[in-house]
């Protein structure tokens, strides 16, 4: 194995495609859209989590069963685990897994 070493000959004459610059922006303005697609779907899912999660604590604070609480994060179908854990980050009793998880 050689590292760092190019084996060729590069050509002398340089071809220049005038279209190139075009297929580079159009590929750029592409990929930007893809991008900003995938954070609106991303945020989207966020949003959606973030207000079942509020109803989940709610709940929790309310009546203090993690139980409950449970069943509320789980209908987030992404949702598969629910913990509790301590000011210090060590789980509090054990987890709860969701139905479609197990």
């Amino acid at each position: 194995m050689v590292q760092g070493f190019y084996f060729s000959n590069p050509e002398s004459d340089i071809n220049f495609n005038p279209e190139l610059d075009t297929i580079l922006s159009n590929l750029i303005l592409i990929q930007r859209a893809e991008s900003k697609k995938q954070t609106r779907q991303l945020d989207h899912y966020f949003y959606q989590f973030n207000d079942v999660y509020k109803e989940a604590i709610e709940a929790f604070i309310n009546g203090g069963d993690l139980s409950r609480s449970a069943e509320i994060i789980f209908s987030e179908e992404r949702a598969i685990r629910c913990f509790l854990l301590d000011e210090a980050g060590y789980l509090i009793g054990s987890s709860i897994h969701a139905a479609s998880y197990k």
